[in-house]
């Protein structure tokens, strides 16, 4: 087994299980509860033999691996950075004399809501959310594929706006690689010239869509029996579509880190299903209304 790149992103799932399974904490305790999540991945982290009475609270030898103990403390501060985790609070009658203690963290909501994701892919993995992404889908369009590594790169630097305008770019290029191969699978003459002129069209972006959409939910059935492809792709293009928007318009320019995050995370699933359309109506020429 090959030594593994001990690095934010390569914690970070590990980070989630334990964050999902606490409430509160001190630093000692999240470091004894990560290492009991990383053990079972890291040969090189070995628990005492046998627990003296000075080391009741030491469960693991933490002097090896040696770049261990930085990147778990780096991910600490992740949490903190992020506000996955705040100082706890007093709630006796003496609050708010005084300050929150800094020896204890509790979870916020926000952070409760990252841990719940512990089988999604992560953001801030850039290479493992690539790989997974390349795994997916192994004929990843190379433009879909510069947009979100360039997605990735905006969002792990703060830049959301221009994160949520890269992460709409590829889901608007995958559409319209789904579009071109609907013109074929259509039954009328006339709904192939009307779709390849709004796909010519660039003021007609939103009939685009609608066309799109429509003439996947009225063959929902005949493209996809079993897991509701359709639904998801519909539902999570307008998600995207509507985020990019918020982004570049002038009168309302703001989208949120969680948005940006809830459309990167699901890109690659969204990305899966439209691919296995779109391979579905390059086989099924003709059939579709």
């Amino acid at each position: 087994m090959s030594k593994p790149d001990y690095s934010l992103p390569w914690i970070l799932p590990y980070v989630r299980k334990v964050i999902k399974l606490s409430g509160n904490f001190n630093y000692e305790t999240f470091m004894s509860q990560l290492w009991m999540q990383m053990e079972p991945a890291v040969p090189e982290i070995k628990r005492y033999d046998q627990l003296q009475q000075q080391q009741l609270r030491r469960v693991f030898d933490y002097t090896n691996p040696r770049e261990l103990p930085s990147v778990a403390n780096e991910a600490f501060f992740f949490l903190v950075r992020n506000g996955y985790i705040v100082p706890e609070v007093d709630r006796s009658m003496t609050f708010p004399m005084h300050p929150p203690r800094g020896d204890r963290h509790e979870v916020t909501p926000r952070g409760k809501q990252w841990a719940e994701g512990t089988d999604d892919p992560l953001p801030e993995d850039s290479a493992g959310y690539m790989k997974l992404l390349r795994q997916n889908v192994p004929t990843l369009d190379p433009v879909v594929e510069e947009y979100i590594r360039n997605a990735l790169i905006a969002f792990n630097g703060g830049a959301y706006f221009a994160a949520a305008v890269m992460v709409g770019a590829a889901s608007e290029k995958t559409i319209y690689m789904l579009a071109e191969a609907m013109v074929p699978a259509l039954k009328a003459t006339s709904r192939k010239v009307k779709l390849e002129q709004l796909f010519k069209s660039k003021r007609s972006l939103v009939y685009f869509l609608e066309f799109i959409r429509d003439t996947l939910q009225r063959n929902a059935k005949l493209l996809d029996p079993s897991d509701n492809a359709v639904t998801q792709i519909a539902g999570m293009f307008d998600a995207i579509r509507v985020q990019r928007n918020d982004a570049v318009h002038p009168q309302t320019g703001h989208v949120s880190d969680v948005s940006v995050r809830f459309t990167i995370v699901n890109f690659p699933a969204f990305l899966e299903k439209s691919e296995e359309v779109r391979d579905w109506l390059l086989k099924n020429l003709g059939t579709i209304d």
